[in-house]
């Protein structure tokens, strides 16, 4: 006789029990073969063992006998055509004591045992499971009518795994592989502030777990998107799928520009300035053809980025100073609100309506210099507006801002004190801006870490 391996007698077998396998039965398990069998004795309880043991010597304990239903002494074992095994017990089975007949599925090296007559049902790998997606605790797996979200909302969803009707619990099943496939332009939160705004992306920790939170930015104003996740579940290829219906409102935004001036400011200030004054701003926003989709409603705002390049010559020093900032916070201004709330700029308080008018100080007036006293100003910037909008109503729950349209625009100029009658003038040829700007498609959210009153002139 040939000795393939010894069972050991700690933890698996007690020292009274009896020593070794009553029966081995051959079976393929994974990629390698291996032989499934039972003591009389030994386990936990001592009432023998289901254990594995592998053509490479490799013992695994499936399950340690308890002497309740499930049995004592299990004998031998077989494997039937469902995928199960099955097994019979020499005691035990309560309630007669005369054995019990088993079953168990063996699913990434792990075991369940189920007594034949009993209600309750084994997981096992040949049974399949299916998975199920939910939002809001909706099932919407593979629905007729895809549900209805717009660009903004929260989408929560969670998937649900079943077998034979009923919905497995953790830990089962045994989850090894798990990917939702979100398709667009999608982000896990934006968190704007007056201080910064960053976008939060969906990482591969946000799609690897049964629960997953994001957000669409983009999409047509009706785009329909399938949402699918992926999962290997007891050593099982799963998926699932749902479609979902993104919706996005329509918006316009037109702009009209002014030129630039050197000139008195509304403040009596000297300046240079793209536009003159409150009635000719340098740049006015109109927005134009909001609508919002069929049964959702929403706020928006403006929110505007610059991009500060400006230069000033002192004549106390004889030096050149800077005031520069990039992707600065210029103004927000909300629907309903009655000023901008970070910047100095005029901007019209109206629901539809907002303009700027940027400028750099020459003097306090037409012939008091400033202090400090420069004679030279440069100017070089760019902006982007946006408009912004966020859902409200039934899909406003922690819904976020986004982006809908945008205008880039820029203006250009140098101004020059002429000493000889102490009057400030523009450089010939050195001005030059934007000229009527047109909007465009808005999908990347704007983020800031300063704004523009925190910028100071420096050498």
């Amino acid at each position: 006789m040939e000795v393939w391996f010894k069972v050991p007698t700690a933890p698996f077998m007690a020292p009274t029990a009896a020593a070794g396998p009553t029966t081995w039965e051959r079976s393929a398990v994974g990629s390698s073969s291996s032989f499934i069998g039972g003591t009389y004795g030994g386990g936990l309880q001592g009432e023998g063992i289901l254990y594995e043991i592998t053509t490479d010597g490799v013992f695994t304990v499936l399950h340690s006998f308890s002497g309740g239903d499930d049995g004592v002494a299990p004998t031998s074992v077989i494997q039937g055509s469902d995928g199960y095994y099955y097994g019979t017990s020499l005691n035990g089975g309560d309630p007669t004591k005369g054995g019990s007949v088993f079953r168990f599925a063996y699913c990434l090296g792990l075991a369940a045992i189920s007594n034949a007559i009993s209600t309750e049902a084994a997981p096992t790998c040949s049974v399949p499971i299916t998975a199920r997606l939910f939002y809001n605790g909706e099932d919407i797996t593979d629905t007729k009518t895809p549900k209805r979200v717009i660009v903004g909302q929260q989408i929560p969803l969670t998937v649900k795994f079943y077998q034979n009707g009923k919905e497995l619990t953790a830990p089962n099943p045994v989850i090894t592989t798990l990917k939702w496939m979100i398709p667009g332009s999608s982000i896990a939160g934006y968190s704007p502030s007056i201080e910064a705004a960053t976008v939060t992306p969906l990482v591969t920790t946000d799609i690897t777990k049964r629960n997953i939170a994001y957000y669409w930015v983009d999409g047509s104003s009706q785009q329909n998107w399938a949402v699918s996740i992926n999962v290997t579940a007891n050593n099982q290829p799963v998926s699932a799928r749902t479609t979902l219906t993104l919706l996005r409102p329509t918006a316009k935004i037109t702009a009209i520009t002014g030129a630039v001036t050197v000139g008195g400011g509304w403040d009596n200030t000297y300046t240079l300035a793209f536009g003159s004054n409150n009635s000719s701003p340098g740049i006015v926003f109109n927005r134009t053809r909001l609508s919002n989709p069929t049964g959702f409603s929403g706020k928006w705002e403006w929110v505007q980025l610059a991009n500060i390049n400006r230069r000033r010559f002192r004549t106390d020093t004889n030096t050149w100073e800077r005031f520069v900032g990039v992707g600065v916070l210029d103004c927000t201004v909300s629907e309903g609100t009655n000023a901008a709330d970070c910047s100095t700029y005029n901007y019209a308080a109206t629901v539809i309506r907002t303009s700027d008018s940027p400028r750099t100080p020459l003097s306090k007036s037409f012939n008091i210099p400033l202090t400090p006293p420069i004679n030279r100003a440069e100017v070089d910037e760019s902006f982007s507006m946006y408009l912004m909008y966020q859902p409200t109503g039934a899909a406003g729950a922690n819904a976020i801002w986004v982006p809908l349209r945008k205008v880039t625009w820029s203006w250009h100029g140098k101004a020059q004190l002429d000493s000889t009658v102490q009057k400030w003038k523009l450089v010939p040829g050195s001005s030059d801006n934007s000229v009527d700007p047109k909007d465009g498609d808005a999908t990347i959210h704007p983020t800031w870490t300063s704004r523009f009153p925190q910028l100071e002139w420096k050498p």
